[in-house]
């Protein structure tokens, strides 16, 4: 097989051929269904790939826009962008078509590639096959242009105010960024990366593909729809060392198990994304024997602190990676300590995309406003207590809606709260609670307990009771769907 090993315009790409012409034979990506290419026959497929993008016509700078399922092809046309310079959007899959059609007239991309696995729209844009872009089996022709260092991707915010922001990430900030985070926590190419996520979306991408790639890693992929049974079988089975999930996906994890030796090969099981519990820390530990290992950022600003402590203990703070630096800004007068977390970091995100508003209150003098409330530790660490949003006044004192929910919870019925602040429903702020129970049988003793409770904070509220919980494509509570008080998905 032969491989252009000249230098490209792309940055992203060549720190990926670099890594692939030290681990060729090595298996680069392999999915649990058995599909797997070493890494020379992964960069063989981008060559593929970007060849066909420039034939297409495509430029640096323009945009495609994507609907497609987790594949190895996918992957190939990630890095393939990269190489030519062109910046690409994902079309998640919990976007009606409303959405979808306002993101196409937001981008405006030149293309739309698809596998035609999941629904499309009407678009006056070409659509393309993604497996006709693999076809061409002509020599990689190189484009005569200056080094691309400019956007590359376009991903989605958490859409929990209405629609989502559009995240703008030059190649160059996203390189380094991630060259940053391998350093940090040490993935070497013995590693193998278990990824069961969707691709569309940041926690796949920048924890798993990326991570992986320029590290020489071996990088084991899901479809991002398998059942928690299925993907314990499959971290067994290949022997993952790396995995990084939500909250709510490791509690799956430690409610199918019983045996504490069942993740022997996981070395660092990280856990990221929202708001994590130390009844859930020793649940988990409990039942699985692992120790999760904290991640915090997101997808505007990248990471920013860890706790990579591998000794089980009820220790919930993070420390902020070498390059960020942080503050508080503190919520009230009578203590500095407690407040929304600021950071900087040289190797983040442009913002958001024709959003002047949202940058303005976000990214303010090189600082982004992270919306999150911390606490600062003696020792100079960080410990996430909730949103900004989150905060609700009560007779005892501010609280925060994850501290509700966990003290309203009900383990024993199985009873989950889920609650979401409005503060624009009272002046005191007005609390929306959602219950969940998987067999609908929720206990009168139960509830009146909770409503005395809720009467003593002094907290106005409403109670719903549902039959599931709807999430995001990465698996957070999707609270846009399951309280509908403004613009949803």
């Amino acid at each position: 097989m032969v491989i252009n090993t000249e230098s490209s315009s792309s940055v992203m790409y060549d720190a990926i051929l670099s890594i692939a012409l030290e681990n060729r034979d090595q298996i680069a990506i392999e999915f649990v269904t058995g599909e797997k290419v070493t890494y020379i026959e992964l960069i063989a497929l981008v060559d593929k790939c970007a060849n066909a993008l420039f034939f297409l016509d495509l430029k640096p700078g323009d945009v495609i826009a994507v609907i497609l399922s987790n594949s190895i092809e996918y992957i190939s046309l990630i890095i393939a962008c990269a190489k030519c310079g062109i910046a690409y959007v994902p079309l998640l899959e919990n976007f009606n078509d409303d959405y979808k059609n306002k993101a196409i007239s937001i981008v405006n991309p030149k293309v739309l590639v698809t596998d035609f696995t999941l629904p499309l729209i009407k678009v006056n844009i070409p659509i393309i096959n993604i497996l006709s872009l693999f076809k061409n089996e002509e020599p990689f022709i190189s484009k005569n242009h200056d080094s691309y260092t400019g956007i590359f991707r376009l991903l989605w915010s958490s859409g929990s105010t209405g629609f989502p922001k559009i995240i703008i990430w030059r190649q160059d900030k996203l390189l380094f960024e991630r060259l940053r985070w391998i350093r940090n926590i040490n993935i070497t190419k013995n590693d193998i990366v278990f990824c069961r996520h969707t691709l569309d979306v940041a926690h796949a991408t920048d924890l798993h593909v990326f991570t992986s790639l320029l590290s020489g890693a071996t990088l084991i992929m899901c479809e991002g729809k398998e059942s928690t049974t299925d993907i314990i079988y499959n971290i067994q089975k290949f022997k993952a060392t790396v995995m990084s999930a939500l909250p709510f996906h490791y509690k799956q994890y430690a409610d199918c198990v019983t045996d504490t030796n069942i993740f022997s090969s996981m070395k660092k099981p990280f856990c990221g994304g929202t708001y994590v519990s130390s009844e859930l820390m020793n649940y988990l530990y409990t039942k699985t024997g692992l120790k999760i290992m904290q991640l915090y950022g997101s997808t505007d600003f990248g990471l920013a602190m860890v706790n990579l402590n591998p000794i089980h203990e009820n220790d919930l703070s993070m420390l902020i990676l070498e390059g960020v630096d942080a503050y508080i800004l503190p919520l009230t007068k009578d203590d500095n300590l407690i407040g929304e977390l600021i950071l900087k970091s040289p190797f983040t995100s442009e913002g958001y995309l024709n959003n002047d508003i949202s940058n303005a209150n976000t990214f303010i003098k090189g600082y982004y406003h992270t919306g999150d409330v911390a606490r600062k530790e003696n020792n100079g660490k960080y410990a996430i207590l909730g949103r900004v949003s989150d905060v609700i006044l009560t007779t005892i004192g501010p609280m925060l809606s994850p501290d509700i929910d966990v003290l309203l919870s009900d383990n024993t019925n199985k009873c989950q709260v889920i609650s979401y602040v409005d503060i624009n429903k009272t002046a005191k702020n007005f609390l929306h609670i959602a219950i969940y129970q998987p067999n609908n049988n929720f206990p009168n003793q139960y509830i009146e307990k909770m409503e005395l409770t809720l009467k003593h904070w002094g907290i106005a509220y409403d109670i719903k009771f549902i039959d599931s919980i709807p999430r995001t494509p990465v698996g957070k509570i999707d609270k846009p769907k399951l309280f509908p008080l403004k613009e949803a998905i």
